[in-house]
């Protein structure tokens, strides 16, 4: 798309009040629950950030979202949310899925 030099992305979550954060049912991130049932943010991404560094763009929306949760211990999302770890947490569920 030529045209395009902007990407909007709008969040608007409701129903957030009391949960947590996991990475699965055994894996807990925030040990209590968001305090506010509703987020709203709006992030605005040049294209080419979009189109070179994907990882990195997807990164910028994710963490405003994980910033709400209340993480137990030294979990700042800034840290762990890394390309080799989305990367490692997705083979992991890749290899637990079976579509049939």
């Amino acid at each position: 798309m030529p045209a395009v030099t902007k990407v909007i992305v709008y969040m608007d979550w409701k129903g957030l009040a009391g949960r947590c954060l996991t990475w699965d049912r055994h894996s807990a991130l925030s040990a209590t629950g968001i305090a506010d049932d509703y987020f709203s943010k709006t992030i605005t991404l040049d294209w080419a950030e979009v189109r070179e560094d994907y990882f990195e763009a997807l990164r910028k929306i994710s963490l405003p979202f994980f910033d709400l949760f209340p993480l137990t211990g030294s979990a700042d999302p800034a840290a762990w949310f890394t390309r080799e770890r989305i990367e490692q947490l997705f083979a992991s569920l890749h290899a637990q899925l079976r579509l049939f």
